[in-house]
């Protein structure tokens, strides 16, 4: 025997908000098909607690073609700046003035979203708390030092490498790598990095494997470009002389010495966070080293097996 049982009755949800809905779903059935069998099924306030009730604000963004990265961002800045305006302004009903704590924002997932809530409201100064399950790896500082330990095991990585110029440690612009991409056609992208860093006043740049022109003089990438690439060349080279023999977990605290990527972390959004996570991969290292494997390509293998698990750093 099997019965089906409505749970038209709800507990959890303010009475302005089950009213809201059920206008929004008249609307919608009023005058279709699903009419008659949405007649008699709308929800029912049940709790009868008494509490204050408010009504439902709806916000509507109008952008035509708008994509849905776009429309979540335009969705966190608006719940940002509507606490920016009533904290201090609006009361309570006990006659207090609204506070920070006093908010709260309610997401059916917070993987994935979070972070553009927490940047929206930090850039307005409002203070927050995520309870996330975001994976460590997903972490932009993270995903730097990564990026950094393997374009430094292996150049000719482009992702890691793309990614570590784009980084606050070296701040390459998109435009930028697009020049030094396509002024060198038929190189790999470190190649073309390698070679922009070595390029002369006739457009010509000798390397490893052959002399190398520019697609046209016009393409020439500017001098102030060229020598930001010799500058990452020479800090890549050296960075791969020291990693050669040492203990990785040391070498990763060269990097965040050298780089000023650790004392710099802390000027960060959520510069705390940050720090943690920068000393926790650093912890992770030595206990990598302990365990009796070596060297930065196993533990770059190591900590690739664990993201591809889905497994995290505790």
């Amino acid at each position: 025997d099997c019965a089906r049982i409505f749970l038209r009755e709800n507990f959890r949800c303010a009475k302005p908000i089950i009213d809201f809905v059920n206008e929004v779903f008249f609307e919608i059935t009023n005058g279709n098909r699903f009419e008659k069998e949405y007649r008699g099924e709308e929800l029912v306030y049940a709790k009868n607690s008494g509490e204050t009730s408010f009504p439902v604000t709806f916000a509507l963004s109008l952008t035509d073609k708008e994509d849905k990265s776009k429309a979540k961002e335009n969705e966190a800045e608006y719940i940002a700046s509507e606490i920016e305006r009533l904290v201090g302004r609006q009361r309570k009903e006990d006659g207090n003035l609204l506070k920070y704590k006093d908010f709260a924002i309610l997401l059916s997932a917070v993987k994935g979203k979070s972070r553009l809530y927490e940047n929206a409201l930090n850039r307005r100064g409002i203070p927050c708390i995520t309870e996330q399950n975001e994976s460590i790896f997903e972490m932009p500082e993270v995903m730097l030092v990564l990026s950094a330990l393997k374009t430094i095991d292996n150049p000719t990585d482009d992702i890691s490498l793309c990614a570590l110029l784009r980084s606050p440690v070296y701040g390459f612009t998109a435009d930028e790598l697009y020049r030094i991409r396509y002024s060198l056609p038929g190189l790999s992208f470190y190649d073309s990095v390698v070679a922009a860093s070595c390029l002369n006043t006739y457009g010509r740049s000798v390397i490893k494997g052959g002399v190398y022109k520019l697609s046209e003089k016009k393409n020439a990438p500017p001098r102030s470009l060229l020598q930001k690439c010799r500058w990452f060349i020479k800090e890549l080279n050296f960075y791969r002389t020291k990693a050669q023999g040492m203990l990785c977990y040391k070498f990763l605290w060269l990097f965040y010495m050298h780089s000023g990527l650790l004392s710099a972390a802390g000027g960060f959004v959520q510069g705390d966070r940050v720090v943690r996570n920068l000393l926790l991969i650093y912890q992770y290292a030595r206990d990598f080293e302990n365990t009796g494997f070596k060297g930065l390509s196993s533990f770059i293998r190591y900590i690739d097996e664990i993201a591809e698990r889905g497994g995290d750093l505790a």
